[in-house]
């Protein structure tokens, strides 16, 4: 899986190089890409093809949600991609309206390391195998 393509979206530059560093040393995964808020993800994801995607949920100028479901409007490729919701948001209700956004998954803060690969092995192989 060292061909993949993650990107990362979280406002908080120390988080985001958190995430990074798992995936990578836990993950192996290699070209790991960052966005600091939901604008730059939609640029990003315009120009490239990710077949994952980690996102924060509040964040300044674009919230985690609204862009999940503008993602997801993008093309066919977008609508599949497992986008992967991580948020310190653990209270009643909140995961429904992760995915309700479209989210595939739902990670609450503090992450668990192996929770994370595992989660994010899992979704890549079934997205890879369609």
């Amino acid at each position: 899986m060292k061909n993949v393509k993650i990107l990362i979206v979280e406002d908080e530059n120390l988080s985001s190089l958190v995430l990074k560093k798992i995936l990578v040393k836990k993950g192996e995964f290699e070209n790991i890409f960052l966005a600091k808020n939901g604008i730059e993800a939609i640029n990003m994801v315009k120009e490239k093809k990710f077949d994952l995607i980690l996102m924060d949920v509040q964040m300044e100028e674009m919230d985690g949600l609204e862009a999940t479901t503008i993602i997801r409007g993008i093309n066919k490729h977008y609508q599949e991609v497992p986008i992967l919701i991580i948020t310190g948001f653990a209270m009643k209700g909140d995961k429904e309206k992760c995915l309700n956004a479209g989210a595939t998954e739902y990670i609450s803060k503090p992450v668990d390391n192996c929770i994370l690969i595992e989660t994010v092995k899992f979704q890549l192989e079934k997205f890879l195998k369609k």
